[in-house]
């Protein structure tokens, strides 16, 4: 029974959508913004207050009830007014990633390959300033 448990737990952890490195993620302040970087990902942004956060499955849940749409996620993030969504994805496996309702861009940090996805229905000027505040973190 201890040894189903085991092998059941593992499966489990394997097959988390999010990376393995991504409850390292901090999430702090940096002028008048919110600032998430990830040392492990060399990976630094600026965004709107106005959003949630999660780097695991448990908290994903809580924001969003539906199942990720991608994998290897660094950190979801949510905001409400207005309601949209993004992914922030560390080395993705599958270098074409397409989605009818996000938009994507691609950054090379280091050797680490960044893929963000924003919803469509971001308004232009916060789909703007997200992809643009990305940048390289420190280690």
């Amino acid at each position: 029974m201890k040894y189903l448990l085991f092998v059941c737990s593992i499966f489990a952890i394997g097959c988390s959508p999010f990376s393995k490195i991504a409850e390292e993620t901090k999430i702090g302040s940096e002028d008048n913004y919110v600032s998430v970087s990830n040392p492990e990902a060399n990976f630094h942004s600026l965004t709107f207050g106005d959003f949630e956060f999660a780097v695991n499955q448990k908290q994903f849940r809580n924001l969003n009830p539906a199942k990720p749409i991608f994998r290897n996620i660094l950190f979801y993030a949510i905001a409400d007014q207005p309601t949209y969504d993004y992914y922030v994805l560390e080395n993705p496996k599958n270098r074409t990633i397409v989605h009818p309702d996000y938009i994507l861009k691609d950054t090379l940090l280091g050797n680490t390959q960044i893929t963000v996805a924003i919803s469509k229905n971001a308004p232009t000027s916060d789909l703007d300033f997200i992809r643009s505040k990305i940048s390289v973190g420190k280690k």
